[in-house]
């Protein structure tokens, strides 16, 4: 019964609980006599946990305390029954939990003030808030990574590891706790235990493997700073001539109070010093880097380039020669290179010089740029550091400028490993006056297309179509200004002897306007264009190129629509037989453009409907499409079909085919675009020949043509 107070079942739980009472209360004032009645009771983990010290930051006392308080205060007595004092307990519950809610929220409005002083630099004060969201709510995981990420940045790596395994002991399997906690390792040089600690990520999710490839990368590069570090200072200590004479030239550049052309002398001499890994190590660790920032002279020569001031010879001179000894000193090594671009000041000079400086100047600037870009690890430190949009701007500025030319090649290099990069998509982003500025910078670049290196011109074409693979970006280039320049290259190469590097600058141009038509095709105030570039593909289509053959007709789908010809001028034009031709001989590698063009074509004009069942008189090539996997194709392809049945006698010559079948197994599909094409076309058939609508019967096909009707109808 319930309510018996002697109920044996009551009495062991009421035991139980004045026995966690009784753990309670020890564990909140511990002494030998608790210790010992634990002991008796078997409880060993108990007496473990006595003895070991308490992880303050895991167990949150003052809950247990007011547990126990709770419970003294709920505990059964003569004149409770158990239903009382079960409402007490789950009263206490939701006071408790009530309690947590506040405290969590507390705690997130520090979390969040944190972070707002981390992303400004603050990180002494992101740590105070952090500590103080935590003396809110012990075990707020986020709060230990975000806390342990500002002390990694102000390298307090002791204090960051232990909030990592503060985390972990909360959640084993956090990700951003073991990121911390491989960065903190590495900080304290613990290289083999970090690369084991990233490890551990891919064995909670595998799709964290880049990641983790990246971190492991990183702590080697680490290392083998720290270990070329390490033998430059012995080489140095030990009196080796090269060590010496790097050490000793850095010293003397460092002296201030020299011409200008004692600096630029010193430093082609130390360019001729560092011909080898251990040179430039050597320049490294004796803070050749620092020169940049450190030294006064170099300093200001450097920000008056970047902001395009007048210089003297002997400035100019300065600078070639930094620029040559930086290019040298990162030569084929991967520490050098990140130490450079880890420099503060380093991206934004990089990007204004190549932006404002002399040409001279400018030259040597995409030297260094290509040296560092062709590096993976500088690729990537580039695109972390540097603003990405400026960049590609100010190098397609660069390309187009005529002297240049000699140094062009390596420019169009720098902007394919920047965009080719899987680091790139990450980091690109940019206002709409920037974006402006690079339309500008790449119709300039088309405009003198005739002056500039094919090689080159593909290059940067190249790297243009790359960029519009994101629909960000090509939504953004989908501009009067863009579209002329590139309609207006494609008209000057199309004219000229074909040759092999020609074809492939039309190929990326055209793959490029296919790119900026995806989601739409202007049409108002660009008929000129469009009808240049139906002019243009028509020719194309004839191509030996199958690349191009497939391009063309790709273009022709995103355009036709859209373009002020009429049915009389495609006929001239030929298109028809054009497209089925290049349908038999590309197959399913064009189906779903070619399709599109056919749909287009077929729905507006009769002439075209006949012009294609004159050509393939039982639309074989049409049929075979709805063989294919794409919903796209065979939507286009049924669509095609239903148009054509107006012309008299096609009905008819399709009876000996499986054409009923064949669509009837097309409506079974998910793609609403198929299914309602699918039976328009066999509404179509059904009704221009009895023969059609008795093979739907006979198929149990007739509801499919009953719900269909409405589409014939209209």
């Amino acid at each position: 019964m319930a309510g018996d107070l002697n109920d044996p079942e009551l009495e062991d739980f009421l035991c139980r609980v004045n026995e966690l009472e009784s753990i309670v209360k020890s564990d909140a004032v511990p002494d030998k006599q608790t210790e010992g009645s634990l002991s008796s009771a078997g409880s060993s983990d108990g007496v473990r946990r006595q003895k070991e010290p308490v992880d303050r930051t895991v167990i949150n006392r003052a809950a247990f305390k007011d547990a126990s308080t709770s419970q003294r205060s709920v505990g059964p007595s003569q004149s409770q029954t158990p239903d009382d004092f079960m409402k007490a307990l789950e009263a206490d519950a939701n006071q408790r939990a009530e309690k947590r809610r506040k405290q969590k929220a507390e705690a997130t409005v520090l979390k969040d003030q944190g972070n707002q002083e981390f992303q400004t630099g603050n990180y002494t004060r992101a740590v105070e808030l952090y500590t103080e969201g935590l003396d809110r709510l012990k075990d707020f995981v986020i709060l230990y990574t975000n806390r342990a990420q500002a002390y990694i940045k102000l390298e307090k790596f002791p204090e960051a590891i232990e909030d990592c395994q503060t985390a972990l002991q909360l959640e084993p399997e956090n990700v951003k706790a073991l990121v911390h906690l491989g960065r903190a390792q590495q900080g304290l040089e613990d290289y083999e235990t970090a690369i084991k600690t990233f490890q551990e990520i891919r064995k909670i999710d595998q799709k964290h493997e880049k990641m983790v490839t990246d971190y492991i990368a990183a702590v080697n590069l680490a290392e083998s700073t720290a270990r070329s570090n390490m033998e430059a200072e012995k080489l140095f200590s030990e009196g080796d001539i090269r060590a010496t004479g790097v050490h000793e030239t850095v010293m003397k550049l460092n002296q201030s109070n020299h011409p200008i052309p004692y600096y630029a002398g010193g430093m082609r001499v130390l360019s001729f010093t560092l011909n080898d890994d251990a040179s430039r190590a050597q320049f490294r660790s004796f803070g050749g880097f620092d020169l940049l920032t450190d030294h006064s002279v170099i300093q200001q020569s450097l920000d008056d380039a970047a902001a395009g001031k007048d210089r003297k010879s002997d400035v100019q001179d300065l600078l070639c020669s930094t620029f040559d000894l930086l290019s040298t000193a990162v030569k084929d090594n991967e520490e050098n290179i990140v130490h450079l671009i880890n420099v503060p000041t380093t991206p934004s000079l990089l990007v204004n010089i190549l932006s404002s400086a002399s040409s001279e100047i400018q030259s040597r600037c995409v030297c260094l740029l290509y040296t560092v870009s062709r590096n993976p690890r500088g690729c990537c430190a580039l695109l972390q550091h540097i603003n990405v949009f400026r960049l590609l701007t100010s190098l397609l500025t660069f390309l187009r400028d005529p002297r240049a030319d000699s140094i062009s090649p390596l420019a169009a290099d720098v902007l394919g490993h920047l965009i080719q990069s899987d680091r790139f998509v990450a980091r690109f982003s940019a206002t709409v006056g920037e974006f402006q500025e690079l339309n500008s910078a790449f119709e300039n670049l088309l405009l003198r297309n005739s002056k500039i290196q094919q090689s080159v011109l593909l290059e940067s074409i190249r790297s243009m179509f790359t960029l519009t693979r994101e629909k960000y970006v090509r939504n953004r280039m989908k501009t009067k200004g863009v579209i002329a320049a590139v309609v207006g290259t494609m008209e000057r190469f199309s004219k000229k002897q074909s040759t092999p590097s020609m074809e492939r600058i039309l190929t990326d141009l055209i793959s490029l306007l296919i790119n900026v038509f995806a989601e739409s095709c202007p049409s108002e105030g660009y008929q000129k264009e469009l009808k240049s570039i139906f002019v243009m593909m028509m020719q194309l289509l004839e191509s030996d190129n199958e690349e191009l053959r497939q391009r063309a007709i790709g273009l022709l789908s995103r355009t036709l629509a859209n373009t002020s010809e009429s049915a009389v001028d495609v006929i001239k034009q030929n298109v028809i037989p054009k497209i089925v031709h290049v349908m038999k001989i590309d197959g399913d590698r064009c189906g779903q453009y070619a399709s599109k063009c056919l749909a287009v074509l077929t729905q507006r004009s009769e002439i075209a409907r006949k012009e294609l069942v004159r050509v393939d008189k039982e639309l074989k090539v049409i049929c075979e499409l709805l063989k294919g996997e794409n919903s796209i194709t065979i939507a286009n392809a049924a669509l095609i079909i239903g148009h054509c049945t107006q012309v008299p006698g096609l009905s008819g010559s399709l009876i000996s085919t499986d054409i009923i079948k064949t669509l009837l197994s097309k409506t079974d599909t998910t793609s609403e675009a198929v299914k309602e094409n699918c039976a328009i076309a066999l509404a179509k058939l059904a009704t221009t020949d009895d023969r059609h609508l008795e093979r739907l019967r006979e198929l149990g096909g007739i509801g499919i043509l009953h719900s269909c009707m409405k589409y014939v109808k209209q």
